[in-house]
């Protein structure tokens, strides 16, 4: 982040962030049987579990530069009067993010992984839950006294 005053009272502004994507690991709601959890006294509820170290997986980074020109005008003693325009995500930066974890729920009937049981696929499994990436303009004006 910077801001750089150029002649006649112009400025220059950048905001740069660089965000690397954040971890992610697949997980699922296991319901243990009841041939294990009584024998192991605990209650027969589900519990989060997941399937794979989490940071294995990654969402994508993000860049974005936003940017600001501005021309600062002397009123005396009036103030001073700015016109500004901004540039937001001047990079061009856009991405469309999904939910990715296919499994909700898993009840076994017997302990251990090739167990039958009931599965319950997410309702959410591969919907679009963010669109990101808009690259905007805005021109404004400021009256300071």
């Amino acid at each position: 982040m910077g801001t750089a005053q150029l002649p006649y009272r112009i400025f220059l502004s950048a905001y740069y962030m660089f965000m690397s994507g954040a971890p992610w690991a697949r997980s699922v709601y296991i319901r243990p049987p009841s041939s294990w959890t009584g024998p192991q006294n605990l209650y027969r509820t589900f519990y989060g579990v997941y399937l794979e170290n989490q940071g294995t997986r990654r969402y994508r980074s993000t860049n974005q530069l936003n940017l600001r020109l501005e021309k600062e005008f002397w009123l005396g003693e009036f103030g001073t009067l700015s016109f500004y325009v901004d540039v937001i995500n001047a990079l061009g930066w856009s991405g469309i993010d999904f939910y990715q974890n296919d499994v909700y729920r898993w009840q076994p009937v017997a302990e251990g992984f090739g167990q039958p049981g009931s599965l319950t696929i997410d309702p959410n499994y591969q919907y679009i839950f963010q669109v990101m990436g808009r690259r905007t303009v805005n021109f404004s004006i400021r009256f300071s006294f």
